[in-house]
């Protein structure tokens, strides 16, 4: 499985929050592949989020970003921002977690009930000076 490091982050996220898989995303840029997902926090179990320092909270969303060449993790520096459905833009605070041989970075930012967020990242990949967007949107609905 090519997206193996964000899989296995959502795996052991989702599974142990008893919630279903999410279909992962992904953007190919040349010899990259830029995988992401996004969710409110509350979808972390408590104990993922604690290991993971990540704070649970209805208001609160994440970004995960895993970035790959030849199903290698590729270590990268990400830069965006979230926009919502009146055109304030919302940081994104990233960070790195690391899994074994992979490094997924998470963002988390504030999210409101039903609310679409459009998502306007950068990516960096360390030893290569190319930048490249990804750009999507998603709803988020808290439990």
């Amino acid at each position: 499985m090519r997206n193996r490091p964000i899989m296995a982050l959502l795996c052991s996220v989702l599974l142990a929050a008893g919630s279903p898989l999410l279909a992962d995303s992904y953007q190919q840029h040349d010899d990259l592949e830029i995988h992401y997902n996004a969710m409110p926090t509350t979808r972390l179990a408590p104990a993922i989020a604690e290991e993971r320092g990540i704070q649970r909270s209805r208001l609160q969303g994440m970004v995960v970003i895993s970035v790959q060449r030849d199903g290698k993790s590729v270590p990268a520096r990400l830069r965006g921002h979230a926009i919502d459905g009146a055109g304030e833009t919302r940081d994104i605070d990233f960070r790195k977690i690391r899994q074994g041989n992979f490094v997924n970075t998470v963002g988390t930012f504030r999210i409101d009930d039903l609310e679409r967020l459009r998502f306007e990242l950068e990516v960096q990949p360390r030893d290569d000076d190319a930048r490249y967007p990804i750009r999507f949107s998603e709803r988020f609905h808290v439990d």
